[in-house]
């Protein structure tokens, strides 16, 4: 049996189109920016959705989607994207593809790390613009480098920071890791002690209802002046009001983030939080691009495409984050 799939998201290889009609997915592969009711036509007669790129996803569009069974990320984090609740309520499973953008995502973070420390954007551009600006930038080594959520990324981050150049590691997660202890001689403190301590703080944490907006006045107030933040997790870990009066304040140096509060980004004069306008300098903004790499796209597509024949055929799959989807009346008619 064929099923059909709807794929958001870059363009897939067509080696990657051929592998996936070869094991009966039939996959309609659209851009990454979708709006609302394109994104209902693309939905209609598909049986799953393999979503990488800016869509979210709420209870109306999913009610709409009435062939829709699986939702497939390219990536990890779906809090945010998806109305979990109301997948679960309608049937429809939800996998994410945990550990295949992991490399790419933390090697962006080094380069936003080097970026915001060493100001190479905001240079380039004041450069090109017929100045010639001198800046004296401080060393990575030597500098501690502040880990909030060490998981995978967050390990890579530290383990490429610390052997590369010479950083000094400080984490705060939900576990003690010893063996980052070891091996990178790092130290597992409080969040107030860790952000006390960073000179770059850098964010991996998951998207939580707890973890929402933690990094906020406070935290700020426990900042150095001349550290910088860097965020390639989520946007909404950081408070955008806070974050805006502690650069406006220069209580913080610089914050680099992957991704946004509004996506796609509004023009600055209509930004609601008022980031967008503030210079390079200050505040970097990309576009999700830190697991865009071809490689981290090609492995997550293939998870993906797994994921979804284990579901559609046998009902479940290792990377399901909503297995309550099955209590739905769907599957016992």
């Amino acid at each position: 049996m064929t099923y059909k799939v709807l794929v958001t998201a870059s363009t897939a290889a067509k080696a990657d189109v051929e592998q996936a009609s070869a094991d009966g997915l039939e996959l309609d592969v659209r851009g990454d920016t979708l709006r609302p009711d394109e994104l209902a036509e693309a939905l209609a007669g598909k049986d799953a959705y393999i979503l990488g790129g800016v869509e979210t996803i709420d209870a109306a569009l999913l009610k709409a989607a009435t062939d829709l069974k699986v939702i497939a990320l390219l990536g990890v984090g779906y809090a945010g994207v998806i109305d979990l609740e109301a997948a679960t309520r309608l049937g429809i499973a939800v996998t994410n593809a945990p550990g295949t953008t992991a490399r790419a995502v933390a090697e962006l973070t080094i380069a936003l790390i080097l970026d915001t420390t060493r100001r190479v954007t905001a240079l380039a551009n004041a450069t090109k613009a017929g100045g010639w600006p001198s800046f004296r930038a401080a060393g990575l080594a030597g500098a501690t480098l502040g880990v909030l959520g060490m998981g995978t990324i967050g390990a890579r981050v530290a383990e490429i920071a610390h052997t590369a150049f010479g950083m000094d590691v400080v984490y705060h997660s939900r576990r003690r890791k010893p063996w980052i202890d070891t091996r990178l001689n790092a130290r597992f403190a409080t969040l107030p002690d860790l952000l006390r301590s960073a000179d770059v703080l850098s964010l991996h944490a998951g998207l939580t209802p707890q973890t929402r907006g933690m990094i906020g006045g406070s935290a700020f107030d426990l900042l150095s002046d001349h550290a910088v933040v860097v965020n390639t997790a989520e946007p909404e870990l950081i408070h955008p009001l806070a974050l805006r009066a502690a650069l406006e304040q220069r209580r913080i140096a610089a914050v680099a983030m992957d991704g946004y509060y509004v996506e796609p980004v509004p023009h600055p004069a209509h930004d609601p939080h008022g980031l967008l306008a503030l210079p390079d300098a200050r505040c970097l903004v990309l576009p999700r691009t830190a697991a865009a790499t071809a490689e981290a796209f090609a492995s997550s597509l293939r998870v993906n495409i797994r994921s979804i024949q284990n579901l559609l055929t046998k009902g479940t799959d290792p990377n399901l984050v909503n297995p309550e989807f099955l209590c739905a009346p769907r599957w016992h008619l």
